[in-house]
């Protein structure tokens, strides 16, 4: 879908180590935090959250 397509556009301009995952019409889009840093910590969450909002990816939560 044009959701899915953004969405691997938006992730690989920060990461190449994701994983997405489907159920009940959800995606879940898991990134790497090898050192547990808290959200506003992590080194690219809040660009990448910008990012597909950019991108025009519909966001029914973020989990940090």
């Amino acid at each position: 879908t044009t959701d899915r397509s953004g969405t691997r556009a938006a992730v690989a301009g920060f990461t190449g180590d994701s994983r997405v995952s489907e159920a009940n019409g959800s995606a879940y889009l898991v990134i790497p935090n090898p050192d547990g840093r808290q959200a506003d910590e992590h080194p690219f969450l809040g660009d990448l959250v910008r990012a597909l909002r950019d991108a025009r990816v519909p966001l029914r939560s973020v989990v940090a």
